[in-house]
């Protein structure tokens, strides 16, 4: 009984230390599958190893665009009160 659970032992270790990475191009669903330096690149379908990720899409527009603001609603010769920066700027 104990040389079958040695036999056991010694193929579950063979079986599961085979070098099984996969290599570039090959389809994957983790980084772990895949050898040394690669990665598995989720931003294709499907997935592969690859050296590297697909960059995520640019984010969307997440402001109007310049020009939409409300209108300003003072007059060009509306003046200024200058005299009030005048004695800030001069403390």
């Amino acid at each position: 009984m104990r040389r079958l659970v040695l036999t056991i032992a010694v193929l579950v270790v063979i079986a599961c230390s085979s070098d099984s990475l996969k290599q570039s191009g090959e389809a994957c669903s983790a980084s772990s599958e895949c050898d040394v330096g690669l990665v598995c690149d989720l931003g294709v379908d499907p997935h592969v190893c690859a050296g590297m990720g697909t960059p995520p899409p640019p984010p969307g527009v997440d402001a109007p665009p310049a020009g939409d603001g409300p209108a300003i609603d003072a007059t060009p010769d509306a003046g200024v009160d200058a005299a009030i920066d005048a004695a800030i700027d001069a403390i």
